[in-house]
């Protein structure tokens, strides 16, 4: 038996899909769906992005003042991934009383999981090659023992720099739970407080002391195990102790400003399950298939503070 295309578990994965994805990544890097492997995407780290045209007035049959791509534009080339899964013929046998495709099931939403798992640690991996804790020490470290300077501040000076720089102000924060948990319980923010009658500073709370009140706040338990498979366990957040501060668009497309994308052929990272046989491993191989590129497409629309 050849490779033969698995729709009924194609749909299965697509439907698990956000389910067993962990949110740091699309909250970092939201998805753009292309449809296309190639194309152009705008960079918002060069300074021509940020110019206005001479003017878009148009006399009477004349022609409007074109945008176009040009030779400072990017392009996105997506890249192959893919994962396989086997079922043995003896774990048929022992589930020979359920359906057969049930546990094939089981078996797609641990390979999704698993992709899930490489998508979100490539996402975080090229943050923090990208991006390097701001140098400006009214911005980072975030020292939350502080009597003198509340956490907030710190937050404040890094958008406060970023809109002046790129002219929009930061719409998202993200932060590690080690990091919430220390700045939470900083008691110069506790003080300002106290008038709330508060058992606890709440996200929410926090947010309404920020330069921008509306920014969407992530607190992010994203955690990975660092060693080999049959090596003894050791899991840490994976985002460390960190806060991020950036802007992005609500709605992501090959053209708006946004510090990260995933650009990806299809919706969801799930782009075809086959089936194939091994016959000298007594099992049937599921492969998931699918195309993406995670990039950073605003370098100047982010600020990394470090939590001490």
């Amino acid at each position: 038996m050849g490779i033969k295309f698995r729709s009924t578990l194609t749909n299965y994965a697509f439907e698990i899909a956000p389910e067993t994805q962990d949110n740091t990544a699309l909250f970092f890097a939201p998805e753009v769906v292309t449809g296309i492997y190639t194309g152009f995407y705008k960079d918002f780290g060069d300074k021509q992005m940020y110019e206005a045209p001479s003017s878009s007035r148009r006399g009477v049959g004349q022609k409007a003042q074109r945008i176009t791509f040009d030779v400072n534009d990017k392009t996105f080339n997506l890249g192959a991934y893919g994962l396989d899964i086997p079922v043995d013929d003896q774990e048929r046998k022992q589930a020979a009383s359920l359906d057969p495709e049930l546990l094939e099931r089981q078996k797609i939403r641990y390979l999704i999981k698993q992709a899930n798992n490489i998508h979100a640690k490539a996402v975080v991996d090229l943050a923090k090659a990208s991006v390097s804790y701001d140098s400006d020490t009214t911005i980072s470290p975030i020292v939350t023992t502080s009597t003198t300077i509340q956490p907030t501040k710190y937050i404040d000076n890094a958008m406060q720099k970023m809109a002046d720089k790129v002219g929009r102000l930061p719409n998202k924060v993200l932060l590690s739970v080690g990091a919430w948990n220390k700045i939470r319980n900083n008691q110069l923010l506790i003080n300002r407080l106290v008038g709330n009658s508060i058992a606890g500073v709440t996200v929410d709370q926090f947010k309404s002391l920020l330069l921008n009140p509306n920014v969407e706040t992530m607190v992010s338990a994203f955690v990975l195990d660092s060693k080999l498979p049959g090596a003894a366990s050791s899991k840490t957040n994976y985002i460390g102790n960190d806060v991020w501060v950036f802007y992005a668009d609500a709605n992501p497309s090959p053209y708006d400003m946004s510090f990260m994308k995933t650009f990806r052929l299809d919706e969801r990272g799930v782009s075809a399950v086959y089936q194939e046989r091994d016959w000298e491993a007594r099992s049937d191989v599921f492969l998931l298939d699918w195309y993406e590129q995670i990039i950073v497409t605003g370098s100047g629309l982010v600020e990394r503070l470090q939590v001490t």
